[in-house]
């Protein structure tokens, strides 16, 4: 949705604003050269933000998730939008280990705390590990093991 914005916005400026540029004159040049900067700005974080939204797309098609059993410790306040939340996660061998999910979004956050379940990209090893949910362009991190 931004990246579509940031894109109308750079044909609107390399579009209309040239024909306006003849009618300012003595300081078009300076005016001239401001819009293309811009726009330049405008074509970077618009290809930053398609570049970011194509990496979390292509996580989300991984094709080794894992799933393991989740409880956090409180359900997640709706009001908010990155929360970092303490719970504990069982193993497939039945060992408990703390987890703590690290400023993810409120929909990954209820969607682990409904469905019981954290999926973890790759295997689940103690430290840092990247999350979501299969299928979805949503991804946080949580840290496996006791907190820092």
């Amino acid at each position: 949705m931004v990246a579509a914005f940031l894109m109308l916005v750079v044909v609107w400026v390399a579009l209309y604003l040239p024909s306006r540029l003849t009618r300012l004159g003595d300081d078009a040049d300076l005016t001239g050269v401001f819009l293309l900067v811009y726009a330049a700005v405008l074509v970077y974080l618009a290809g930053k933000v398609l570049a970011r939204r194509s990496r979390v797309g292509k996580a989300a098609r991984a094709a080794d998730w894992t799933p393991l059993r989740v409880t956090l410790d409180y359900e997640p306040p709706r009001d908010k939008r990155a929360l970092t939340i303490p719970g504990r996660v069982w193993a497939p061998d039945g060992t408990q280990t703390p987890v703590q999910l690290l400023n993810v979004t409120i929909n990954l956050a209820m969607a682990a705390y409904l469905s019981g379940q954290l999926w973890v990209i790759g295997a689940p090893g103690r430290g840092d590990l990247l999350i979501g949910l299969p299928g979805y362009p949503m991804l946080g991190s949580a840290r496996l093991g006791p907190p820092r």
